[in-house]
């Protein structure tokens, strides 16, 4: 999968927020893929937040494109006729987000996001900078020490929730779907995957 880099733009108004640009690239083990490339703004034209893809077999020959804007709507095109919209592909009025679910409190381990950071988080929304970043120094103060720690009493830290694949499962995983450019080309490429994932079972 591709890197997707973001960059800063402006709005008419001068306010400043983040915009996606770069490619991203989806494999299937399958050895179909998906790439989908964030358009960025001309200075002159143009629209923020476009994109752009296709759908290739593992021969590589364009299936389908698509196109439109991520923030609202993006269509099927054919390959045929890329410039050409066919049917809706996702609509962000149609998807509504489910409203998240949080662990309650008395649950949550220490190290949980949402109550490591939760103090910091309600100082950001308030505005106070400074207890902001005081509470972030404290935690990673404590995370250093944590690791010294371990590191002192000869532990390894192991992941709760994901691990690291070996070598020989990646590229057995990857097997013909390995970026022919050349950038994931062996054994020595390994990735982290979630523990009980579906890709290697």
């Amino acid at each position: 999968m591709g890197v997707i880099i973001i960059g800063l733009t402006q709005f008419r108004s001068g306010s400043i927020f983040l915009e996606l640009t770069g490619t991203t690239r989806i494999d299937s083990n399958t050895g179909y893929c998906s790439e989908v490339e964030f358009v960025p703004k001309p200075w002159i034209g143009g629209e923020y937040h476009t994109i752009k893809g296709s759908i290739l077999s593992p021969e590589g020959q364009v299936l389908a494109g698509m196109t439109g804007k991520w923030t609202e709507t993006t269509h099927w095109t054919s390959a045929s006729d890329p410039k050409t919209p066919t049917e809706v592909m996702f609509s962000v009025a149609n998807n509504k987000p489910p409203k998240p679910k949080f662990t309650s409190e008395a649950e949550e381990t220490d190290l949980d996001s949402h109550k490591l950071w939760g103090k910091a988080a309600e100082y950001l929304a308030a505005g106070n900078y400074k207890e902001a970043t005081r509470e972030k120094t404290a935690i990673e103060e404590a995370q250093r020490k944590l690791r010294k720690d371990r590191e002192a009493a000869g532990e390894e830290w192991q992941p709760a929730l994901f691990r690291m694949e070996t070598p020989e499962e990646t590229a057995t995983g990857m097997t013909g779907i390995i970026d022919k450019k050349g950038k994931k080309d062996g054994p020595e490429w390994s990735d982290w995957v979630a523990k009980g994932s579906l890709h290697h079972v």
